[in-house]
This record gives structure tokens, sequence and C-alpha cells, in this order.
């Protein structure tokens, strides 16, 4: 019921707001997202690059703006006032506002529906709560009497959830997927109690377990989201996102690129289906198709 009564308030938007929201700052005529001194003048034309979008989810309310410094701004002036309205008050020592560049790293801390915005901390996360909800049941996965598949059963629901939460939108590379394998295999063979001086392959250990490394898992929910997102409307948030870094790439500072799931995600399409994204953008709107997409992902890198 409170999602629905925030929905309906945020709903209640004036002329101004509904400009606002869903402007995409890329025209040659002055936008409300450009400060007033612009907005005042018509002897030149000023453009506030950029793309604002607007993210609702449950109880928490969120705008992604690219270069749409002025624009946030007029949203967080106006917004508070127009939520008192229903009696729905923001809390500001929740309000949290962050700049993502590489000269500010207060945003790689940043937690947002269980996630954090950095991907390797959010493996690093995903890895301590993994291990202390394995911790919690311990003495039932390393129960002799217990018969593996039960084992097995519990591990995915209790640990492996906890630790996959999300995981399909990380941004990948070799090290990443070792470090996410090493972390299953040492819980697997806690619960087989092997322990130094005693060896297993990573073979066997699967073999054993009847379990699929994670890093493989996480790639096949990788390609499985994306078809998802392909075939969401144009106006949702998420194919927002992507249609603004595909049609406006940025341009990199130099030094080392950084990996984005975009690169991931092309980087496993090409390898595993030899096709492009470019390519899927028509295939995911066939579901029986796509599954035949995502079923090419599984498989074993040795």
């Amino acid at each position: 019921m409170f999602t629905l009564y925030l929905a309906k308030a945020l709903s209640a938007t004036d002329n101004t707001s509904d400009a606002l929201l869903e402007h995409n700052y890329q025209s040659t005529t002055p936008g409300p997202g450009l400060p007033k001194p612009l907005q005042d003048h018509n002897y030149a034309n000023y453009t506030d690059s950029g793309k604002l979008i607007n993210l609702q989810y449950a109880d928490d309310i969120c705008w992604v703006g690219g270069n749409c410094r002025h624009a946030i701004d007029i949203i967080k002036d106006n917004i508070p006032g127009k939520l008192s309205l229903r009696e729905l008050n923001i809390n500001l020592t929740k309000t949290e506002e962050y700049i993502i560049n590489r000269e500010q790293h207060e945003w790689e801390r940043c937690k947002y529906l269980g996630s954090i915005l950095l991907t390797e901390n959010d493996i690093s996360r995903r890895n301590q709560l993994a291990t202390v909800a394995f911790n919690s049941v311990s003495k039932i996965l390393t129960n002799k009497q217990m018969d593996i598949k039960i084992k097995m059963r519990l591990f995915n629901a209790l640990i492996g959830s906890i630790f996959l939460y999300n995981s399909e939108l990380w941004s990948i590379t070799k090290e990443r997927n070792d470090t996410i394998d090493i972390c299953q295999r040492n819980l697997l063979r806690k619960i087989l109690k092997i322990r130094w001086p005693q060896k297993i392959s990573n073979k066997e250990l699967y073999k054993r377990t009847r379990q699929t490394p994670w890093s493989r898992t996480i790639r096949i929910r990788r390609i499985r989201w994306l078809g998802h997102l392909l075939r969401l409307p144009t106006d949702a948030p998420a194919r927002q996102a992507l249609e603004i870094y595909l049609n406006h790439p940025a341009k990199h500072p130099r030094g080392a690129r950084k990996v984005s799931w975009v690169d991931t995600i092309s980087k496993d399409l090409a390898k595993y289906a030899n096709l492009s994204l470019a390519e899927c953008l028509d295939l995911a709107s066939d579901r029986k198709v796509w599954r035949s997409v995502v079923a090419k992902m599984n498989v074993d890198d040795g």
C-alpha cells in the first residue's frame, strides 16, 4: 500500500516537472536543466548534454543524471515539497548523492538495493555474507550422516543464493572469475571435510558435489538477463541506460580502460555464440531463439 501511495504522489507532477523528467537534454534549445541565467537568454543556444533517468523501487527514489547537474538540483528543490502535500517527508539522513568519476571514490562504497556499485567491492561483500551464512549452518552441511544431494540443495539455497545475488550485473574479468570460483571451492571443500594435507582436484571436487562453477552460472545468468533487458520497453530505465551507453560513447581518459558490463556481455557473445550485441537486439524478441543462445553459455572452460 505504501508503494502505491508513493507512486501516486510522484505521478502527481506539474507540467514543469514532467518536462524535466522526460527532457533528453540533447536538443539545441535551452532545457529546464540549464542554469536560470542561460535560460533567460535567446541570443545563443545552450545544451545540458546527458540523460536523466528516473528510478523508483519500493520506498527508494533515485535519479541518475549524466551531465545533468542543474536538472538534479531542480528535482531536489521540487520533489520534497510535492511529497509533503501528501504528508510524505524525505529522510535527509538517508539521502545520498554521488559523483562517479576517477577522482572521487566515495561512490565505490554506495549500496543500492543490496548491491555495492563497484563490482570488486560487491564481490568481496558477497563473499563475506556467504561465509557468515555458511558458518551459521556448517554443522548441518558437514554432517556425515546427511546425503550429499541434500547438502548441496541446502548449500545452493542458503549460501549460493546469497553470493550470487545480483551477480548478473557484475563486470567480470578473469581475475574476478578466479576469485568467485575460489570462494565456492573453499566452501565445498569444507563440506567434504577436505583439509591439508589432503588434496582433491577442482574437476573431481565439482564432480563429487555435482556443482557448476559459479563463474559459469553467472555467465548464464548474465546472458539470460540481457534477453530480459532487450525486451524491455524503450522508456524503461535499464533500457534507456543501455541505449545511452551504446549511442553516446564517452571519451575515455588515458590509461587502461575499465572493463564495463557491456564489454563483458560482448565478449561472452562473441566467444560462445559468435554474435555481436547489435545482432542480439532482434534475436532477444524470440524467447525460443534466445534460450538457445543462453544454452551456448553453459560451456566448461576447463
